[in-house]
């Protein structure tokens, strides 16, 4: 591990995002993610406008303070709401608010949003420039290569980059405040297919990211799919250079404690501290006295554990969170120690 870290540490220069993951990063798991990293950019689960809109303060939200690097998703198609809920996120420690049109419509919950927005790029323009308006932060695209409304027995619909930059170009090129796109490497189906099937079948594309990273050299590009292990992280950061960041999230539910070795090289690299995360509006070791003001990256994966361990019992203690709020890191955890 010692020689991975280090190779890694010599190559790496880009951020590392923990990908959102509808019930799971909520801000308990968040909180945990922060004891073991405290240069991994976070994000929330997608927050739907409709939804975000209708609470006065979202449950899985928390009061964002101590998360930063944080990244708020948003999902939804409507301008009104997408303003609304942009102006409302502005009274958090947010580093950058994201668009969702990656998720196929089984996901989000609605056909004509998520992933659907690929096949609507006007649209998607017209919501990312609002948001761009009425935020105090900048905005990002999630996407993936492309959208299929359905796929037959006998055929798979091929996969075009062009596909990929014409949407880029419609929906995203040269909108102010709008400089970051994080591509899913695969096209999502919005219809017949779970979410799992979604997430593992369609063929990964790596190398339309390599050149949509090539080809928009003003965009930060983010690569995500298929980054399961520290190996497969190794080769994505040598073989794509000019790709801006990577982002893993099956990875982190499946392996929790890897993440306390992410800051190992982060922090032995100047890109990290140079980056656009590093103007978030407060590091997370250096935010005002808080309920999660003495949680910062552990001294070790058990002592991190111990933090978080004393985060969630006062955090019941105080009547906040039910027992499986607060146990499902712990779970995870207990679940990669098993292996």
């Amino acid at each position: 591990m010692f020689h991975l870290l280090l190779t890694l540490a010599m190559t790496f220069a880009a951020d590392f995002h923990v990908a959102p993951m509808q019930c799971f990063t909520n801000r308990y798991l968040r909180t945990f993610y922060r004891t073991m990293s405290s240069n991994a950019v976070l994000w929330t689960e997608m927050e739907k406008c409709d939804s975000f809109l209708s609470q006065s303060k979202s449950t899985n939200l928390g009061d964002g303070i101590g998360e930063s690097p944080l990244v708020l998703q948003l999902g939804g198609n409507n301008e009104r709401d997408m303003i609304q809920a942009a102006l409302i996120a502005n009274q958090y420690e947010f580093c950058e608010i994201n668009l969702n049109a990656g998720c196929p419509s089984i996901v989000t919950g609605g056909a004509d949003y998520g992933a659907s927005l690929m096949l609507n790029a006007p649209l998607t323009r017209t919501l990312l420039t609002s948001l761009s308006n009425a935020a105090s932060v900048p905005i990002s695209i999630k996407c993936r290569l492309g959208a299929h409304s359905a796929v037959n027995s006998d055929s798979f619909p091929e996969d075009d980059y062009e596909t990929l930059a014409r949407f880029i170009r419609q929906a995203v090129e040269g909108i102010e405040g709008v400089s970051h796109v994080v591509v899913h490497a695969r096209c999502a189906i919005l219809s017949g297919w779970s979410s799992t099937k979604n997430r593992n079948i369609p063929r990964l594309r790596y190398d339309f990211v390599k050149q949509l990273a090539a080809s928009y050299p003003h965009l930060r590009v983010t690569l995500n799919g298929g980054i399961n292990d520290f190996d497969g992280l190794t080769h994505c950061i040598q073989t794509y250079p000019d790709v801006s960041g990577f982002m893993a999230g099956r990875w982190m539910l499946r392996r929790p404690l890897d993440l306390w070795h992410m800051d190992d090289f982060i922090l032995r690299t100047q890109s990290f501290s140079t980056s656009t995360y590093s103007t978030a509006p407060t590091p997370f070791h250096s935010m005002p006295s808080t309920r999660n003001s003495n949680l910062q990256r552990g001294l070790s994966r058990s002592n991190a554990v111990q933090q978080y361990i004393e985060f969630a019992l006062q955090e019941r203690l105080l009547g906040r969170c039910s027992v499986g709020d607060v146990l499902m890191p712990l779970l995870l955890v207990a679940e990669q120690l098993r292996e």
